[in-house]
């Protein structure tokens, strides 16, 4: 190791592993839209979900690239970028708040769907239905607050 430089270790690994680990999640979903998308049995509503979910994925994932790209290449070695998100890695946190309220919903509905009505079991749809619009309503007011700092 070169000792006359600065030891960016501890900044960049953990953003180098991150951007690595979800390089192979996003072709785990490519693959899973690969099986699933020529002979789907679901409701057309949820094969539009499906492949949102695929593009909302696909899109978070080159952002960050993006984003790891111009911390690394243009900016190597200058510690002033790393002050501030990149817009990409603001969309894409905007993105991840989607994904998540997309996915938690679905969830709620789910458990609605297989749970005994009779049961007084309502209420874990409705706690998580709630739970995932109150979490959304703070993720998008961080990203809009971000923004303006």
């Amino acid at each position: 190791m070169d000792t006359n430089g600065m030891d960016m270790t501890s900044v960049f690994a953990p953003l180098y592993w991150g951007t690595a680990i979800s390089l192979v999640l996003c072709g785990v979903t490519v693959l899973q839209a690969y099986i699933y998308f020529p002979h789907p049995s679901d409701r057309k509503m949820i094969q539009i979900i499906a492949g949102c979910m695929v593009v909302f994925d696909f899109a978070s994932t080159t952002l960050v690239v993006q984003s790891v790209y111009y911390y690394l290449v243009p900016h190597f070695g200058s510690l002033l970028p790393l002050k501030s998100l990149t817009p990409q890695l603001s969309v894409d946190c905007l993105f991840s708040t989607i994904i998540t309220l997309i996915s938690q919903l679905y969830f709620a509905a789910q458990l609605h769907f297989m749970t005994d009505s009779d049961n007084f079991s309502w209420w874990a749809p409705i706690l998580v239905s709630f739970l995932a619009i109150v979490s959304f309503v703070f993720g998008v007011g961080g990203h809009f607050l971000s923004s303006l700092m």
